[in-house]
């Protein structure tokens, strides 16, 4: 069992790969667009260009959509947000397959949220109600802590 201050060191080197792969990812969508736009300059025909502008724009555009999740649950782990465990845990069981790196980034993943003290990481406070208080003097708390 690992102690809270090494799960703290997990979390952040786990928001630290999904921040670098997911922006990996990212400029990889970028590179195949610029791939895509080079091949269609380079064409003489113009359905080809069209074709080629179209399918490196689409190919772009689902390498960023599939980078913005890792990214943002990336920075909501470093930040110690509660709702990154359930976007990590979904963008890391969807990477399991993309061998060798998703599944190396999946299965630390996967490890890091099944152990009992991660919860203390993220969950550490007990919210306090606001309102009056039950039985006692009738006051409302301060909504700044």
């Amino acid at each position: 069992m690992q102690s809270a201050s090494d799960l703290d060191k997990h979390r952040k080197a786990l928001g630290i790969l999904y921040v670098v792969f997911s922006g990996l990812m990212a400029v990889a969508g970028l590179a195949v667009f610029s791939a895509f736009v080079l091949g269609a300059l380079s064409s003489p025909e113009e359905d080809s260009r069209l074709v080629a502008l179209g399918v490196g724009g689409a190919l772009a555009a689902f390498l960023l959509l599939l980078s913005l999740p890792g990214f943002i649950g990336g920075i909501g782990l470093l930040r110690r947000r509660p709702w990154s465990k359930a976007l990590t845990l979904i963008v890391a069981v969807l990477s399991v397959p993309n061998f060798p790196i998703g599944t190396a980034l999946g299965v630390y993943t996967l490890w890091f949220w099944l152990q009992p003290a991660t919860e203390r990481l993220f969950f550490h406070r007990e919210r306090e109600p606001r309102g009056p208080e039950l039985g006692g003097p009738h006051f409302r708390r301060p909504l700044i802590s």
